[in-house]
């Protein structure tokens, strides 16, 4: 395994986005760690060393939230299939009998967003979760909540369903959810250059891209924060694919054994999502999240049979980051898997 195995894919997708968008690259077989960065300016494509810069990762946020949980229970402090409900300060309307692990899997049916979501006072486009309190969750949940599904049946992604639970995580541990993943995964991994907060980072951030190229605002979760908003690095966000991947941390491999199949050749696990790929005969089976705000996609991959991990960091703007991108991501896991 080459970088230049690896860049060609990247490099002519990068053609199509617009000057100074930005990939920030990391792959590991088996022990062996690269890192490259690409840059598109008015001169073509280039090299770029970009492992320290920092990138919003958006939702791959939740597989943070998820791991946080499987401690939360090998620890006892939760066992995974307690009601929310006696966690929380306020009712839940229609009293649905949810647990912690539907919120980590996707099945509680709650909505993706809040029916109400963008008629909330003080909404900005721009910066569409900053606006989000606690408030917000105790009148939505008691007197607004909608369930699209009975919980523990179906599959359904849910940025709220997971900023509830880690609005649970926070009042279990009694302190804000960004401290919680700070002290149980940042240091415990050895993740220096990631935060919620990018005015403490001390590595460059970079500036993301909206659909029509143009630099934007930066997202904030005020809520959300099991959902989205961790910043971080691709040499960081590879030291956590590491911890993943190592047998040995029982929190990790709790979070990967807990798992609802939507289908036979997918799997929801606590915060991550599994595929199962049969080319050629041969089974191949990837871990991964995807993570999009206004200005950036960003992509964490794993096949924890064959010790291969990939982290994708990207200024592009999200939908066609997953146009363009996430496919090259596919295609590297599975030619190394």
């Amino acid at each position: 395994m080459t970088q230049p195995d690896i860049t060609q894919d990247y490099i002519v997708a990068l053609k199509d986005f617009p000057d100074q968008t930005q990939l920030s690259i990391s792959f590991s077989k088996q022990g062996k760690t690269e890192y490259f960065g690409l840059l598109k300016g008015q001169g073509g494509i280039q090299t770029l060393d970009n492992a320290d810069f920092a990138f919003e990762i958006g939702s791959i946020t939740k597989v943070f939230t998820g791991n946080i949980l499987a401690q939360l229970v090998l620890e006892g402090k939760v066992g995974i299939d307690d009601p929310i409900q006696p966690f929380l300060p306020f009712p839940m309307l229609g009293s649905p009998p949810i647990i912690l692990k539907h919120l980590a899997q996707h099945t509680s049916g709650i909505q993706r967003l809040p029916h109400n979501f963008y008629e909330q006072p003080n909404y900005q486009e721009e910066n569409p979760y900053a606006c989000c309190r606690e408030e917000h969750f105790a009148h939505y949940f008691p007197t607004l909540l909608k369930l699209d599904n009975v919980p523990g049946e179906k599959f359904q992604y849910s940025n709220l369903g997971m900023s509830l639970l880690s609005y649970i995580i926070s009042r279990i541990e009694g302190k804000p959810f960004p401290a919680i993943v700070s002290e149980r995964v940042f240091k415990q991994v050895g993740m220096s250059q990631s935060s919620y907060d990018r005015n403490i980072l001390n590595t460059p951030l970079v500036r993301g891209i909206d659909k029509d190229g143009k630099f934007c605002a930066h997202w904030d979760a005020g809520i959300y924060e099991g959902a989205l908003g961790i910043i971080s690095t691709a040499k960081d966000l590879m030291t956590f694919a590491l911890w993943q991947l190592d047998r040995s941390s029982a929190a990790c491999q709790y979070q990967a054994n807990e798992n609802f199949a939507s289908d036979a050749n997918v799997k929801s696990l606590l915060g991550w999502m599994e595929n199962i790929f049969i080319p050629k005969d041969k089974q191949i089976r990837i871990r991964s999240l995807n993570g999009g705000t206004g200005g950036f996609g960003a992509s964490l991959m794993i096949n924890p049979d064959s010790d291969f991990a990939l982290v994708v960091l990207s200024n592009c703007y999200p939908y066609h980051y997953l146009e363009k991108i996430v496919p090259v991501n596919k295609q590297v896991m599975l030619a190394h898997s």
